[in-house]
């Protein structure tokens, strides 16, 4: 996979967690910062800040963009 395809494979990811109701608030926002440590350790450091950014503020709890 290249950079952008797995960037753009976890934002889907976190973006469709964080939109599941199955698990509750606190899981899901568990699972959301897991998949971000993933990416990071998938591209070992090569990542765009902007990129970076993006996916962190999908993990953070105050700070959701429009899903």
């Amino acid at each position: 996979m290249t950079y952008l395809d797995l960037t753009t494979e976890i934002e889907m990811f976190i973006k469709n967690i964080l939109s599941d109701t199955t698990y509750t608030v606190e899981q899901r926002l568990g699972f959301a910062y897991g998949s971000y440590l993933t990416w990071h350790a998938l591209i070992k450091g090569t990542f765009k800040p902007e990129d970076d950014r993006k996916l962190w503020l999908l993990t953070q709890p105050d700070t959701k963009p429009d899903l």
